[in-house]
């Protein structure tokens, strides 16, 4: 598996490709991640630990389904969905889910969910 790690209490960066890694130290407070891709536009790093990651997931599948959103607001969450449940699966498989999946049919929870 290739990962890239970084630790911002030791300020560095660990990049390992399978069987070898490269380590950067003394990296500053304001280190920006940035993916770019020929033809598409720049991308930025949001970190979410898994239960953030897992709320979000829930928020943005149920605006898809329950709200009335423009379609440019629709593709943008129906785009960024599947990356937020691979960060709520990990690499330990997926998490439980703490609250039951709800249907088109489903009222809106009375709790927060």
């Amino acid at each position: 598996m290739q990962v890239v790690s970084y630790d911002p209490q030791r300020r560095s960066l660990k990049v390992r490709l399978d069987d070898k890694s490269i380590l950067v130290d003394g990296l500053g407070d304001d280190v920006v991640f940035r993916k770019q891709a020929r033809g598409r536009p720049e991308e930025m790093a949001l970190w979410l630990n898994r239960t953030q990651a897992e709320v979000l997931a829930k928020m943005v599948d149920y605006s898809l389904r329950k709200l009335r959103i423009t379609d440019a607001s629709r593709q943008a969450l129906e785009e960024v969905l599947p990356e937020i449940q691979r960060l709520v699966q990990g690499r330990e498989g997926p998490l439980a889910s703490r609250a039951p999946e709800l249907t088109p049919e489903d009222p809106p929870p009375a709790e927060p969910v």
